[in-house]
């Protein structure tokens, strides 16, 4: 049975079961020198080490679980309590999100690279009035801005332009 109990939550020394008088379980620290020497005794063995191995969820309500993903308006966006990613404080998450994010100056189109250069534009579509942040690039066999994103380059007018954010590498953020 010992192969089935957690260690000590205290100094991590191995735990031992064993009758401690007629009808009467006991599991506890096996170590003499640990300060606490935590024990639990009940009238059954089973009950004893699921109570033995019953720790405290530490009470931390902003820990979450978060995974960033981007949305095709170059914006982060958090997922909390993912069942991918990892634990950190919700405000930490958010400290993540606004470094990844970080905002480069918007920049006079008369500036921006025509080599074929992937940028982040603030353009529209030749028959749309209004126009949001993308990701596009100059087409010099075309000569115009094509957008890029998960569908057919598509021709777009950019009235301001920033360099591409490095986002993240998957894995990288611990």
């Amino acid at each position: 049975m010992t192969s089935e109990l957690k260690p000590c939550p205290f100094c991590g020394a191995n735990a031992e079961a064993h009758e401690f008088q007629a009808g009467e379980y006991e599991v506890s620290c096996s170590t003499e020198g640990c300060a606490v020497r935590p024990r639990t005794t009940l009238t059954d063995m089973e009950t004893a080490i699921a109570d033995w191995n019953t720790r405290a969820v530490p009470d931390v309500p902003e820990l979450v679980r978060y995974r960033l993903h981007w949305s095709d308006f170059d914006t982060a966006h958090m997922e909390v309590d993912s069942m991918e990613g990892e634990y950190v404080l919700y405000s930490q998450a958010a400290e993540i999100i606004a470094a990844s994010h970080a905002e480069a100056p918007w920049r006079n189109m008369k500036s921006a690279p025509i080599d074929g250069t992937i940028i982040n534009v603030l353009a529209r579509y030749p028959e749309a009035t209004a126009g949001y942040p993308r990701y596009a690039g100059f087409n010099s066999d075309r000569g115009v801005w094509l957008e890029y994103s998960r569908y057919e380059p598509t021709e777009v007018i950019p009235w301001a332009w920033r360099p591409r954010l490095n986002w993240p590498s998957e894995g990288s953020i611990k």
